[in-house]
C-alpha cells in the first residue's frame, strides 16, 4: 500500500507527460500499481470535469489525492446478535444479585463477560463487549435515576 505522497508524485509525473513504466522505475514500484493510480486519476478527472468543466488542475489533484473520509456515525456493531445482548444482560443481572447479597468480589468483570461469551461460541471482540456493557450500564443508570425522581415526586 502506498501513502498519499507517493500517489501524488505518481499523478504529478503523469501530468508532466511521463510514461507509466518510467514513473514506476523512477519511484521503485510496480508498473501495475502506477497503472492503477493513473487509471483512478483519469476516471475521477473525467467525473470532476463532467460536473465542472472549468476546474483547475490543482483542484483536481487536491480532490483526487485527499485522504478518504469515513462516516462512522450511527454505525452499529455488525456481529452483535440479540442472543449475545441477552447473555450480557444476564451477566449484569447476576452481578447486581451478587452485589445485593454481599458478594461484590465475585462479580464478573468485562473481561470475564467476554471470556464467558467466547466459551458460549460467540464471535465478539473484547472492545465490543466493553462498549456494550458500558451502554447497558448507562441505560440502567438513567432508568434508575428516572425512577428515583418519579418516586421523590410522588412522595
Amino acid at each position: 500500500m502506498i501513502n498519499l505522497n507517493q500517489k501524488q508524485r505518481i499523478i504529478l509525473k503523469h501530468i508532466d507527460g511521463m510514461s507509466n513504466r518510467s514513473i514506476a522505475s523512477e519511484l521503485h514500484m510496480s508498473k501495475d500499481t502506477v497503472n492503477k493510480y493513473v487509471a483512478e486519476y483519469e476516471q475521477k478527472k473525467q467525473e470532476l470535469l463532467a460536473k465542472n468543466p472549468e476546474a483547475d488542475t490543482k483542484e483536481l489533484i487536491h480532490a483526487i489525492v485527499e485522504k478518504p473520509k469515513y462516516n462512522s456515525d450511527n454505525r452499529e456493531p455488525s456481529k452483535v446478535t440479540q442472543e449475545m445482548m441477552e447473555a450480557i444482560e444476564e451477566c449484569l443481572r447476576i452481578n447486581e444479585w451478587r452485589r445485593a447479597n454481599g458478594m461484590s468480589k465475585q462479580q464478573m468483570k468485562k473481561i470475564d463477560i467476554h471470556e464467558y461469551l467466547v466459551k458460549k461460541k460467540f464471535d465478539i471482540s473484547y472492545s465490543t463487549v466493553k462498549r456494550l456493557v458500558k451502554s447497558i450500564e448507562d441505560r440502567h443508570v438513567i432508568i434508575n435515576a428516572f425512577s428515583f425522581c418519579t418516586y421523590v415526586i410522588f412522595l
